[in-house]
């Protein structure tokens, strides 16, 4: 019988935690959302900047996240280094969407209507965001929009963060947000 109980609590013990793991990926990488690369592809046409994180946002212009989305990016590249592609999948993107994503700074704007670049970074998905650091690694994949608050805590810290491992750059994150 104490077996069974102790068995039991291990048991549980483990499930939560993977609960709690599986909670805590899902809310960090956004849900419904491409896995996306752990590398930058090397076949992609985008140019990852070596010396600061790269984010990488994937827009639809009819989308209705797709403002917010961009709004979000404009805060993050006004208020903390990082390079940006702006990546639309139309093959003509909404005007004053176009032209708000080709002011923002240290930001550069593409038209992959033929889903080119899409496809080297695995996803399908209009407003995933993907971030990048400066040696390549994903740190980041998720939607800016729809969890704002996370996405502005994780991302600023990731890209104000000293370049370290992705594990203990995960770690910070999970400590921060404690």
């Amino acid at each position: 019988r104490n077996r069974l109980l102790r068995n039991l609590a291990v048991g549980l013990g483990i499930a939560s935690a993977l609960l709690t793991t599986g909670w805590w990926c899902s809310s960090w990488f956004g849900s419904g959302h491409s896995k996306g690369p752990a590398q930058w592809p090397q076949a992609s046409q985008l140019v990852r900047d070596l010396a600061a994180p790269t984010m990488v946002l994937f827009v639809e212009s009819r989308e209705p996240e797709a403002a917010g989305n961009l709004d979000e990016l404009s805060r993050l590249v006004n208020t903390n280094r990082v390079s940006a592609y702006v990546v639309f999948d139309d093959k003509q993107p909404e005007p004053l969407l176009l032209e708000r994503a080709r002011r923002l700074p240290n930001t550069r704007v593409i038209i992959d209507s033929q889903q080119q670049e899409a496809e080297q970074f695995l996803t399908k998905i209009a407003g995933d965001c993907l971030l990048f650091d400066r040696f390549g690694k994903l740190q980041f994949n998720g939607d800016l929009a729809q969890s704002r608050t996370k996405a502005q805590q994780n991302l600023s810290l990731l890209i104000s963060a000293p370049a370290t491992s992705p594990v203990s750059r995960t770690e910070a994150t999970s400590a921060a947000q404690e």
